[in-house]
């Protein structure tokens, strides 16, 4: 709940675009949460099936007006809300206290209405300057005391540890306090996502978050955290919106604002730069609040006396930009129909002038395939609607080319498979790594260990590069840091395989990766199925590639299914550049 920040605005303003300015280094990419449920990756929040969600939410305020939630959360989805954050209370200042049944039940209410439930315990609102505020330990406590609602709910609810933990007295006290919370829930086995507020009543208008956002992440032993600012009236201008969400943006580090409004205490918020650029830049927004508001915060309501058919101004504005929110794809029951090529083969030549003949084969499991489309460079070359799934295409200029097979079944599900090839006098290909004897600056992560060289398997010489990992919905990447000059190159290759012990799954995936750039900017190729028996060629056609004179990064990244589980093995060889 926004509270009055108590500190002259001048002084806000100006110590919240120093703190901006600063850029903390780019964080790691973590781990994939074990519990099969959301994670972070590459600066983002995603859902348990890897994709990123944006929030587009609403809070509303359980603690306070529970006879009001059965209601609200179906007219909160209603207004096309992809997510709520739900105010609990842990009890210590006298307010409605759920228990684990209900916990459960509200996140089941919110998961029957295809909503992600943020849950959040008030009672630390204020810390250091509020003195009936309880301490982020007694909010830790209270979720211990309901983690079996939260147990097997990790891809569809995520855990606000406290609101608002602190005020504006001795803002030092901040990060040691969230980071003891953190590891008192993770040692007690709670995996799903966490979300930490700001200080400064949320707003962190000293920087402090946004200072020690990347030590917090890295303290955290599954790095699953995602931060939330509360943006009220220092956030008043686009620049100032801008620069604090760019700040996280641009650190890869993963942000929502928790809380805004268009409006506090008549002074004015820039909600609409809000929510445009937490839409686009990092993962989205969640207003306050419903209904309920009083002690002159009334403008704060988003509907009159908790009724969805009295909106106010400030809930037409957010309601508007309600209307272009996606679920979390966790709700799509719908599974897409699997595609792959016949022909051509991987990495096959053609001569120049050739027609080249393309078979695809496509099959439903609860339904039937509406079309298949053939694209070659990303341009529409054909539609096919009956099996079997044939093309022809001609014209093609000398050089590499993908092409890519989409399938749509009769509900409107997609998938895609891929496959390179190249046509006329094929360039030399120029070794960049063999692994022979090193790893030549490689490095893991996401991996149990390693990476090491190793001569159990080559496709070249007598050694490759080896990271023993775990299966089980999680990712991993190879990779070497160093700043390379790729102008005039056309093409990426590795050799990749995984090993023949635990359990794919579905298959495992992999595809090669760079960041260019002073921003490292990423790019990669198109996921491609891996064997466990023979390699298999990653082609990365670099022609939609910018700034290739400033290559800071490149490397493989692997991807472990829903279903697969057990330790195996990943292996690079052969990375080669034309």
């Amino acid at each position: 709940m926004p509270q009055s920040l108590r500190c002259p605005t001048l002084l806000l303003t100006l110590a919240l675009l120093s703190a901006c300015s600063k850029v903390a280094p780019e964080a790691p990419s973590p781990h994939k949460n074990a519990a099969s449920g959301f994670y972070i990756s590459n600066g983002k929040l995603v859902d348990a099936n890897g994709v990123p969600f944006i929030f587009q939410g609403i809070n509303h305020p359980h603690a306070w007006y529970n006879s009001t939630t059965s209601t609200a959360i179906p007219a909160i989805r209603g207004k096309k809300a992809n997510s709520i954050r739900i105010v609990l209370s842990s009890g210590c200042r006298g307010w409605h206290k759920s228990n684990a049944t209900e916990v459960k039940n509200l996140i089941q209410q919110a998961r029957n209405n295809n909503m992600i439930a943020v849950v959040e315990v008030h009672d630390t609102t204020g810390y250091g300057e509020d003195s009936s505020a309880c301490t982020l330990d007694n909010a830790a406590n209270y979720w211990l005391e309901v983690k079996d609602a939260l147990v097997g709910n990790e891809a569809y609810a995520i855990v606000n540890i406290g609101n608002e933990p602190w005020g504006n007295n001795n803002v030092s006290g901040w990060s040691p306090a969230i980071k003891s919370a953190i590891q008192k829930l993770r040692g007690a086995g709670i995996k799903n996502t966490l979300m930490v507020d700001a200080p400064n009543w949320g707003q962190d208008w000293t920087g402090t978050m946004r200072s020690e956002a990347l030590s917090i992440f890295n303290s955290d032993t599954d790095r699953n955290v995602i931060f939330s600012v509360h943006m009220y009236e220092v956030y008043n201008t686009a620049q100032k919106v801008n620069d604090y969400i760019d700040a996280f943006s641009n650190a890869k580090l993963p942000l929502v604002v928790g809380e805004f409004a268009n409006t506090h205490k008549g002074a004015y918020v820039d909600a609409a730069t809000i929510m445009a650029s937490s839409k686009s830049k990092v993962n989205g927004y969640m207003g306050w609040s419903w209904s309920g508001n009083g002690s002159g915060l009334e403008a704060l309501d988003m509907v009159n006396s908790f009724n969805a058919s009295s909106p106010t101004s400030w809930g037409n504005l957010i309601f508007g930009d309600l209307a272009s929110s996606n679920i979390a794809t966790v709700f799509n029951t719908n599974p897409a129909p699997t595609v792959s090529f016949s022909s051509p083969a991987e990495g096959q030549n053609f001569a120049a002038g050739s027609t080249v003949g393309v078979a695809v084969n496509a099959s439903d499991s609860n339904g039937t395939v509406s079309k298949v489309d053939l694209y070659v460079d990303g341009v529409l070359k054909g539609t096919d609607t009956t099996a079997p799934y044939t093309f022809s295409v001609s014209g093609l200029t000398s050089g590499p080319h993908t092409l890519k097979a989409t399938a749509t079944d009769n509900s409107g599900a997609s998938s895609s498979a891929t496959r390179n090839i190249t046509v006329g006098t094929i360039s030399t290909e120029t070794l960049l790594y063999s692994f022979e004897g090193s790893t030549e600056g490689w490095t893991g992560n996401g991996t149990r260990s390693g990476p090491w060289s190793v001569t159990e398997w080559a496709t070249a010489g007598t050694a490759s590069l080896k990271a023993d990992v775990d299966f089980g919905n999680r990712g991993y990447d190879l990779r070497i840091t160093q700043t390379r000059n790729l102008s005039g190159k056309t093409t990426l290759r590795a050799r990749v395989k995984h090993a023949s012990w635990g359990n794919p799954g579905s298959g495992i995936t992999a595809r090669l990766f760079v960041k260019t750039g002073s921003s490292w900017t990423w790019f990669s190729s198109p996921f491609q199925t891996i064997g466990s028996s023979s390699a298999t060629t990653l082609t990365f056609n670099l022609s939609g590639v910018s700034s290739l004179a400033d290559v800071r990064e490149m490397g493989v990244q692997f991807s472990s299914p829903v279903g697969s589980s057990g330790q195996s093995s990943i292996y690079v060889d052969q990375v080669t550049l034309q």
